[in-house]
């Protein structure tokens, strides 16, 4: 530094890289906020193709276990061939389910329709070929001649139970009525008892405890125990 140079023009150094650090950091902001104008525009994009007005809905048959492969090959060869906009949508329903495994509580989602898929893609013939190409996919829901639309009635029933099913997973039932099982939690905790009925629907089990050594009925929630 030369002897002109004083704390003034220290202080011009300083305002000048304050200025640059704000600058920069103004500018990664607008891309953050670019980011999330992109994000939210995909969400849009999402809900527009939704809509029952672009293309049918179609359900596909597919060999066991195969769903989630024929999704997967369906949307990744409509990308290669140029059919993106013409597929929309791919989807399998499913519900949240919560299974115990060595005392571990795992939520794994469970296919509500094992065998279809369904696909909401334009009527279109090169459509047609591609799904039906697909390794796994034995052939459209049709009329007996040509692939048949499912109604909209369908299609809101089935995707308002999957988002219904999405939103409170349930326990899945590994038991069957006789089977053996230890609470694991809540007052009874430690019990060893028998499963004398078994409801589904609410999760819950009727497991038969000894208590002061009599045969008692118990209503217990299937999360609340586990195999013996």
């Amino acid at each position: 530094m030369s002897a002109s140079e004083g704390p003034d023009s220290l202080d011009a150094v300083d305002v000048e890289d304050a200025e640059a650090v704000d600058g920069a950091v103004e500018e990664e902001q607008a891309e953050e906020e670019q980011i999330d104008d992109e994000d939210a525009a995909g969400e849009a994009a999402e809900e527009v193709v939704s809509e029952f007005g672009l293309g049918d809905w179609y359900a596909l048959h597919t060999y066991s276990s195969f769903e989630m492969k024929v999704k997967q090959t369906i949307e990744h060869r409509a990308t290669l061939e140029g059919l993106r906009e013409k597929i929309h949508r791919v989807v399998i329903p499913t519900e949240a389910v919560i299974e115990i495994k060595a005392g571990k509580k795992k939520t794994v989602q469970r296919n509500l329709m094992p065998g279809y898929v369904l696909v909401q893609m334009e009527s279109d013939e090169d459509c047609f070929a591609l799904v039906k190409s697909v390794k796994g996919v034995s052939g459209f829901v049709s009329d007996g001649h040509s692939p048949s639309p499912l109604s909209e009635a369908e299609v809101r029933n089935l995707l308002d139970i999957r988002e219904e099913k999405k939103e409170k997973p349930k326990a899945r039932m590994l038991y069957r009525k006789g089977d053996q099982i230890k609470v694991i939690e809540g007052p009874f905790m430690n019990f060893v008892g028998n499963i004398e009925g078994i409801d589904e629907e609410k999760g819950k089990l009727k497991v038969m405890v000894s208590i002061f050594g009599r045969p008692t009925p118990v209503d217990l929630d299937v999360l609340q125990v586990e195999p013996e």
